[in-house]
């Protein structure tokens, strides 16, 4: 699993089909400094350990149902 790396500084999930919740156990990669999920099929919500993430300084996360659906911020 990538959560298992710790010297990673870059993590971009884009238009892929995997499935299910967002890894919470991404907060233990404490060297990341850019994390992008965007038209994935990810779905529920934004785990809060993602704060936990001292180095992100680009975070970009939308479209969680997959690229062909639209974005619905509630």
């Amino acid at each position: 699993m990538i959560y298992q790396v710790q010297c990673i500084v870059a993590c971009s999930l884009y238009g892929n089909r995997v499935t299910g919740s967002i890894p919470k156990e991404l907060g233990n990669i404490t060297t990341l400094k850019s994390l992008i999920i965007q038209g994935c099929r990810f779905s529920g919500p934004i785990p809060s350990e993602i704060s936990l993430m001292k180095n992100l300084s680009d975070l970009r996360i939308s479209d969680l149902n997959g690229s062909d659906s639209p974005f619905s911020p509630t």
